[in-house]
């Protein structure tokens, strides 16, 4: 028999005996359990990696608290009592969490409620609270940031699993953690303040890389058309908002918090719902702004209902999932793609245009590709494969957290049917309602098969996608137009036959797309074009005819775009960029994105950020810690900090302003600078 089978027939009868009253079902429930310790599912058994028999398992604790107390009143009690605890693995909690362990989404999520059910069902009060004690300790040690690429939470909210930012197992977990706190709230065994604000860094990401429960296809790791939030998941929001005030105002409760929970339920009723609602509380708007999320070298860019995905992939970060029967056809998922989801009831990806059936794995939005035929883009490994780039440069930055930017070296693996000479220079200029995208250097010696940049692969809803008969201004029949300035422009609507994700059978659907060719074999490659999301009908009428952008530089050193309406000129320094003429800045290191803007007079807002953790491991997962990183930028005329910084230094040199910014994590620093 399966795990599987133990778990339904338990499940069964436990609850047959338990709302039925059923004796016969009570009886078989304890000839089940005694069937499975007979065979293993026993105190002491040589039980391997548990949190993955976890998955298995789950409901059988649910069906023993039901049943707690026949258990009890049971001859074998001790038996099954003692076997609970142990494949819940609550030993482990007698002493707080190695900051080293690995694979902690599983834990939580498979073995949390097994654990919490096991410490519970101790007869004895005293040994009740003990092991209550232990599992708050074990479990809010377990929810401090963790470093390198091991799993658990990071220091941007990102949520690790499998080496990499992954929300496919984020949800449930969140959940889970979510009910545990609500169990525990206003008790001695609730967690600790750390732990929780940590949690709620989490659900933060996790709202804000949402569009409303889903996600980007570029952070969708094995799953590429799967994965949401849930109701457990939103029901968490609620339950972190009621253990506390986390936002330091001294609140009841966390007000944001449940703000977010009412914009997600929508028009739900529920008890939390109606509670925050008497107490004055309005559903949130959705997330607004630029945010920056460099564990998983992503970038996420927000106005008004929708939301874009930026992905790219470095030696830390991975660029996609792919296993034995998930993902096969996903090697492009972080090449540069730039993905929109701003339609539909509540947004979705489906909503947004986004299908599996007839869907060209070659297409995914702003990705710069090898267009290959679906055998040669199949995983040429039968098992896993995550695949890391060669570069180090690849993420996105922020300014004032309401624009910002996504730059990447991208670089192919040496694997078999890739193509190890395959690189490019990418990047993406993100302010208000528009996007700027760059591409530079894309070169490859693939003669057999065209290298292109895709804008747009969209469902196909009765929209053409010319502008009129401009080939150079197209739409993606989602109220996103793009605007091409250099690159040669191929659009279709077509009858598309592809291949399923999992099983590789056929699909087929309508699709509308473009991209712009490179041709075979490309020699230093370039494109530029502009995207506009979801214009009113005078702001695409006005941008038609004048251009709101200028590229300052677009080579292999750097990528730079100075943006007319923000007034905020942002810098891609792939190489040492040493600009013959800009307002502010002499010198930019190498692999460092710049933004910088007005703040008022005499003053300027500015951002360093390089994306690289510089994490020394190269392992599958490593618990190396991302390390400092220390940027020195030359600035014209003499700067002051508005206030001190400690990971700022202004030095003056002569009339020059040396700037050292030390960055970590991937993420940016921004400071408020005066003239002198």
């Amino acid at each position: 028999m399966s795990w599987n089978d133990i778990e339904t027939m338990l499940s069964g009868f436990a609850y047959d005996a338990y709302y039925n009253r059923n004796e016969t079902s009570k009886k078989n429930y304890f000839t089940v359990f005694d069937y499975a310790i007979d065979q293993g599912f026993a105190y002491g058994s040589g039980m391997g990696t548990n949190h993955h028999y976890g998955y298995q398992v789950r409901k059988i604790y649910t069906t023993a608290w039901l049943m707690r107390d026949a258990i009890y009143k049971h001859p074998h009690r001790d038996a099954y009592l003692s076997t609970l605890r142990f494949w819940a693995a609550l030993q482990e909690t007698r002493q707080p969490c190695s900051p080293t362990r690995d694979e902690l989404l599983d834990s939580w999520h498979t073995l949390l409620m097994a654990k919490f059910i096991s410490a519970m069902m101790f007869p004895d009060a005293r040994e009740q609270a003990q092991a209550l004690s232990g599992l708050s300790r074990w479990l809010s040690s377990s929810l401090r940031y963790t470093p390198g690429t091991i799993g658990g939470i990071k220091v941007d909210g990102t949520t690790f699993h499998h080496g990499g930012f992954y929300p496919g197992y984020t949800t449930g977990v969140l959940a889970t953690v979510g009910e545990y706190i609500a169990f525990t709230n206003g008790t001695s065994f609730e967690l600790t303040e750390d732990a929780r604000k940590h949690m709620k860094s989490a659900f933060i990401a996790m709202r804000n890389y949402c569009n409303f429960y889903e996600w980007g296809i570029g952070i969708s790791g094995r799953h590429p058309f799967g994965g949401k939030m849930g109701s457990d998941d939103i029901e968490a929001f609620a339950n972190i908002a009621l253990s506390g005030d986390l936002s330091g105002q001294g609140n009841t409760f966390d007000r944001g918090l449940a703000a977010d929970y009412l914009r997600l339920i929508r028009n739900s009723d529920t008890p939390n719902a109606r509670f925050f609602k008497k107490e004055g509380i309005q559903p949130a708007q959705a997330p607004q702004g630029f945010f920056v999320y460099n564990y998983g070298s992503a970038g996420i860019f927000r106005r008004a209902d929708w939301m874009v995905t930026l992905k790219g992939y470095t030696t830390d970060v991975w660029g996609a999932e792919i296993y034995t029967k998930d993902n096969r056809y996903g090697r492009y998922q972080s090449y540069g793609s730039v993905q929109i989801m701003g339609k539909g009831s509540p947004v979705s990806r489906a909503g947004s245009g986004f299908v599996q059936e007839g869907w060209d794995w070659n297409r995914l939005p702003g990705t710069t590709t090898i267009h290959l035929p679906f055998d040669l883009l199949d995983s040429p490994l039968k098992g896993t494969t995550m695949a890391r780039s060669k570069e180090n440069f690849s993420g996105s930055s922020s300014l004032d957290g309401k624009n910002g930017m996504f730059a990447m070296k991208l670089s192919e693996r040496d694997y078999e049917n890739f193509t190890p000479d395959f690189v490019a220079r990418k990047s993406v200029f993100c302010f208000d309602n528009r996007m700027v995208c760059l591409g530079t250097g894309i070169s490859n010696s693939n003669a057999d098969y065209p290298t292109e940049t895709t804008l747009f692969q969209t469902k196909y809803n009765g929209k053409e996608p010319k502008v009129g008969e401009d080939n150079y201004w197209l739409h993606d029949g989602y109220d996103n137009y793009y605007h091409v300035v250099d690159g040669t422009v191929r659009s279709q609507v077509a009858d598309q036959e592809s291949r399923h994700e999992k099983t590789r059978e056929v699909t087929k659907g309508k699709f509308s797309s473009a991209w712009i060719e490179h041709g075979k074999a490309p020699k230093d490659g370039t494109y530029e074009y502009m995207v506009l999301i979801q214009p009113s009908a005078s702001e695409l009428d006005e941008l038609r005819k004048t251009s709101v952008y200028e590229v300052l530089q677009r080579d292999q050193t750097a990528h730079v775009v100075f943006d007319r309406k923000t007034e905020i000129t942002a810098y891609a320094a792939f190489e040492n960029y040493h600009p013959a003429s800009d307002r502010i800045f002499i010198a930019i290191p190498a692999e460092t994105m710049v933004m910088a803007g007005k703040e008022g007079e005499g003053m300027i807002r500015i951002s360093v950020c390089d994306p690289n953790l510089n994490i020394a491991e190269k392992t599958y997962t490593t618990k190396e810690p991302s390390r400092p990183i220390t940027k020195k930028v030359l600035l014209k005329g003499r700067w002051t900090l508005k206030n001190p910084q400690e990971n700022v230094r202004l030095e003056q040199q002569g009339n020059n302003t040396q700037l050292t910014v030390v960055c970590q994590h991937g993420q940016p620093v921004e400071m408020v600078m005066q003239s002198d």
